[in-house]
């Protein structure tokens, strides 16, 4: 068979086609790498705006809570439905459900809580746990036993780590009490530490069951709850400082500073609830006489001891305090009837309790009483009635007046309407 003969340009023509055929091969690879790798990439730059993004909002969360100097400011940051604070909160956690889990077996934050003025669905949303048995339960499904060898030979220890599941009824309806809403469909259970002891959970639940989920590495729900952990330890005792300043040191009383601040408030109240506010003033009668005969030490437990009865006759009717030396003060939301009735409770209680002396003898202790009461009648706050000093002053002159007349008794001023106070306020002051 005869062969094709090609000259030397015709084969150098065939062999231009060949190549150029296999560089448009390699061109449209070449194009349709690029374009996976710029695809790729975009998603990744997208991925790293995002974490940027989630990281901005978590260090102004972090922020938000560290500036927190109370625990009502920091529940109310951690709340849903609290406004701009909860921005930051629902970018990074997505929380549609939240319950705080706080173990208070002395009531002590409890009370904190309700001093400080939290709103009714921020107090909802925290569950307190006073018996001691049950906080195992609570604690269980963040606690893991590791190996541990710190101690110079292998042996178990409770480690705590942040818990994800799908939501159970059975499991987990402890941790979500009094749902309004829909259950959760998966949960995130962060243990909440303070020195390397358990001392509450935050319990966030997500209607989308992929949201949480088993075996989901939890870094950041770790390290989250280790700030929110050191927040809560550090409004605490910010709390425990504020108490500290406004308690009275021997008789453990709310002081004349909590005295000044409290007052202020009740009187706003007063206005706004347009309610009676009755202010006593309670006085030792011959107290000098029982410091220089029996001495101080006696003397202060004679403090003490009308400190107690006073606290125990007002309970939750009002609040009492030691307004200076052997004065007492109490405040009251009640007209100047009912409050009278309570001051003589009051004095009669003291006056009938002996106190064993030094010397083995008994001794009676008496108290004198002014009683003021007022009574908003008018829409107009009037500016005399806006200072402490106004019905202090008021219930000065009413003890004063028992002193005068013979001592261990009360004296009040009778239901006066806020203006007749002011008139009167001001004919004391001429």
């Amino acid at each position: 068979m005869n062969k094709l003969k090609v000259g030397p340009i015709g084969f150098c023509n065939a062999l231009l086609s060949t190549v150029a055929v296999k560089l448009r091969k390699l061109s449209k690879r070449k194009f349709k790498v690029e374009d996976y790798y710029k695809s790729h990439l975009s998603r990744i730059t997208l991925v790293a705006t995002e974490n940027e993004r989630k990281l901005v909002d978590f260090q102004a969360l972090e922020l938000l809570l560290i500036k927190c100097t109370s625990l009502t400011e920091l529940f109310n940051v951690i709340s849903p439905d609290t406004g701009v604070t909860n921005e930051h909160c629902n970018k990074i956690m997505n929380w549609n459900i939240i319950r705080v889990i706080l173990i208070d077996p002395e009531y002590e934050i409890q009370r904190t809580l309700e001093e400080g003025g939290l709103s009714e669905h921020t107090k909802s949303l925290i569950v307190f746990v006073n018996d001691k048995d049950e906080i195992q339960k609570y604690k269980d499904p963040t606690t893991r036993l590791l190996p541990d060898l710190s101690q110079g030979y292998l042996c178990q220890r409770e480690y705590m780590f942040t818990y994800l599941d799908q939501y159970s009824h059975d499991n987990h309806k402890h941790f979500f009490p009094n749902l309004v809403r829909a259950r959760p469909s998966s949960v995130a259970i962060i243990p909440l530490t303070s020195s390397g002891v358990f001392i509450g959970s935050l319990c966030i639940g997500s209607p989308e069951i992929t949201r949480f989920v088993r075996g989901v590495r939890t870094d950041f729900f770790d390290f989250f709850s280790s700030v929110l952990s050191l927040c809560l330890e550090n409004a605490m005792n910010i709390e425990r400082l504020k108490r500290e300043g406004m308690t009275d040191g021997l008789t453990q009383i709310n002081n004349r500073r909590k005295f000044d601040t409290s007052i202020e408030k009740e009187i706003e109240n007063a206005f706004k609830s347009r309610t009676p506010l009755t202010c006593m003033l309670l006085d030792i009668d011959h107290f000098k006489s029982v410091n220089d005969t029996k001495g101080h030490v006696f003397g202060d437990e004679v403090i003490k001891s009308i400190a107690m009865i006073t606290e125990n006759i007002v309970n939750n009717q009002g609040s009492v305090y030691r307004y200076g030396g052997e004065e007492f003060s109490v405040l009251v939301r009640l007209n100047c009837a009912e409050a009278s009735i309570v001051a003589e409770e009051i004095r009669s209680a003291i006056e009938n309790n002996k106190l064993d002396t030094p010397d083995g003898n008994n001794l009676q202790v008496t108290v004198s009483i002014g009683v003021a009461s007022i009574i908003p009648a008018t829409n107009k706050k009037s500016e005399s009635i806006t200072t402490p000093s106004s019905i202090t002053k008021c219930a000065d002159d009413y003890l004063y007046q028992a002193k005068e007349s013979g001592r261990n008794k009360v004296c009040s001023s009778g239901d006066i309407t806020m203006d007749d106070f002011n008139k009167k306020n001001k004919s004391c002051e001429t």
